[in-house]
C-alpha cells in the first residue's frame, strides 16, 4: 500500500514541474521549418486544391484553385523556399497575405513563379526578405521582376495554385527567420 502512495505522489510531482516548464520559444535570427516534410501541419488550405506530402515533398493535386497559408502571421522575415513548377503551371508565394479578397488586390506582396527557364522542371531557390516597408526577392540567385509589394505590414506565408491542365505546384522546403521580434 505505501508504494501506491509514493508512486502516486512521484506521479502527482512530475506532473505538477511538467507544467510548470517553460514553452519552447524561437529567438529572433533563428530559422524556422515551416514545412516539416511529413504533413501539412501549420498551414490551411484556402480553395479546393488537395494538397499532399510524398516522400517529403508537399504537393498539389487538382483542384481549380486557392492557396495552403500558414497559421501564423509574420511581418519582418527572411524566407528561403524550393519550388517546382511543371510546364504550363504558375504559382506564387504571397506573404504578408490577408485571407479575405484576392492577393493581388489585398495588400499582399507576390513571388510569381513560372516553370524553369531551362525546361526541365528544375528547382527554384526563392529567397525574400521583408523588413519594415521594404521587400526584396531573388529567384535562383538571381533579380527577380515577378514581385508584386503589398502593403501589409504583416501577414501569412501562402503557396498560390492555379489550374491550368495538368498544373502541379511542388515545394521541398519553406524556412522563415525573424527579423524583429514583438511581444
Amino acid at each position: 500500500m505505501r508504494i501506491q502512495y509514493i508512486t502516486a505522489g512521484l506521479v502527482t510531482a512530475l506532473a505538477t514541474f511538467s507544467a510548470w516548464s517553460e514553452p519552447k520559444t524561437v529567438d529572433e535570427g533563428q530559422w524556422i521549418n515551416l514545412f516539416d516534410s511529413e504533413t501539412t501541419y501549420g498551414w490551411r488550405n484556402i480553395g479546393d486544391v488537395n494538397w499532399t506530402v510524398d516522400n517529403g515533398v508537399l504537393q498539389s493535386a487538382g483542384g481549380t484553385g486557392g492557396m495552403l497559408h500558414t497559421t501564423s502571421q509574420f511581418s519582418d522575415f527572411e524566407l528561403t523556399a524550393k519550388i517546382k513548377v511543371n510546364k504550363g503551371s504558375s504559382t506564387g508565394i504571397v506573404f504578408r497575405a490577408s485571407t479575405t479578397g484576392h492577393p493581388t488586390e489585398n495588400g499582399s506582396s507576390i513571388v510569381w513563379i513560372k516553370e524553369a527557364s531551362n525546361g526541365k522542371g528544375d528547382w527554384h531557390d526563392i529567397h525574400v526578405v521583408a523588413k519594415g516597408g521594404k521587400v526584396t526577392a531573388t529567384l535562383d540567385g538571381g533579380s527577380n521582376r515577378n514581385v508584386v509589394t503589398g502593403t501589409n505590414e504583416r501577414g501569412y506565408i501562402g503557396i498560390l495554385y492555379h489550374h491550368n491542365g495538368g498544373a502541379k505546384v511542388e515545394v521541398s522546403e519553406v524556412k522563415l527567420r525573424p527579423l524583429a521580434l514583438t511581444p
